[in-house]
């Protein structure tokens, strides 16, 4: 074969390959319009619908928490009024307190370490409204509740520090004596629940 000859075989050969490779030509083409629509997002959202107060050991009259300055047994109760809007076919929400509402006033100081901790294990939260599941915190909320009201509770109880008491939680009551948090974050969160993988 000449030189000629031989360029011309492998030049075919070359073509084969790459036919060969999966490419394929399509002049034919045809499409089918579905049954489309809008997707539009739900809602998740919470917010003050009024001022707070803070009461001291079930008074009626409001205290001004800057300036109280709680004793051994005291019981702070916080209620506020709060509007939450949940929309969604599949929505599911968590309502609690965040893990920012009670920090020592000192990080380094260990009687307000030890009275943070101890108001964090013992604070609780209530909500009553519409929408909200029944029982204790944390509370369900479901997307079908649409717009609503809720009644927020935040019950706050400092240590009694009765030795060799049976209500005695830890060892953070006494080592709390002296102790002071601060209460500036104090917020609920709204969060959504995570949908099992399917």
């Amino acid at each position: 074969m000449n030189k000629l000859t031989k360029g011309a075989i492998a030049g075919a050969a070359g073509l084969t390959l790459l036919l060969g490779g999966g490419t394929t030509f399509a002049l034919w083409n045809s499409s089918a319009g579905v049954s489309g629509g809008t997707i539009s997002a739900g809602t998740l959202e919470i917010a003050s619908a009024g001022k707070g107060s803070w009461h001291a050991n079930g008074a009626v009259e409001s205290i001004d928490l800057k300036a109280f300055r709680a004793v051994p047994s005291d019981v702070l109760v916080y209620t506020e009024t709060m509007n939450i809007a949940a929309a969604g076919n599949n929505l599911t929400a968590t309502l609690a307190m965040s893990a920012a509402s009670i920090l020592p006033a000192d990080d380094t100081d260990s009687a307000d370490q030890a009275l943070a901790r101890y108001l964090k294990a013992n604070a609780v939260l209530t909500a009553a409204g519409n929408g909200i599941s029944p029982g204790g915190a944390p509370y369900t909320i479901t997307g079908a509740a649409g717009t609503q009201t809720v009644d927020v509770t935040v019950t706050i109880a400092f240590p009694s520090f009765v030795p060799d008491s049976a209500n005695r939680s830890s060892a953070d009551e006494q080592a709390s004596m002296g102790g002071a948090v601060d209460l500036a974050g104090l917020s609920i969160t709204l969060d959504q629940k995570a949908r099992p993988a399917s």
